[in-house]
């Protein structure tokens, strides 16, 4: 697992997250997490490399996080930074990608 990001090795289930940085004006980080956002939220922000704390977008739980956050980093790749979990988005725009994801592949299992 990366970045602790699984608490279990048979579930797969957790959430797709939207956080924003006020010192990164623009740009939405997309990401997921089985543990409770908000601890992923304060881990991302304690980094020395962060010049400011994120704030909390959105989260949507889902069945199977690894599937939905590839999902909407397909559907945003236009807009996502090289490498990086950031897009050049709202967060409106980043609910919608992980709302429509989400729905498509619950209808598609």
């Amino acid at each position: 697992p990366r970045c602790g990001l699984r608490t279990s090795i048979y579930s797969k289930a957790g959430y797709v997250y939207a956080l924003v940085n006020p010192h990164m004006p623009g740009l939405v980080k997309i990401g997921k997490t089985q543990r409770p956002t908000a601890e992923r939220l304060a881990e991302l922000s304690q980094h020395t490399g962060v010049p400011g704390d994120f704030l909390f977008g959105y989260e949507h739980p889902v069945s199977d996080c690894d599937l939905v956050e590839q999902s909407v980093h397909g559907l945003l790749a236009a807009h996502r930074l090289p490498d990086k979990e950031f897009f050049q988005i709202t967060v409106q725009q980043a609910i919608e990608a992980i709302l429509q994801s989400a729905k498509d592949l619950i209808t598609d299992h």
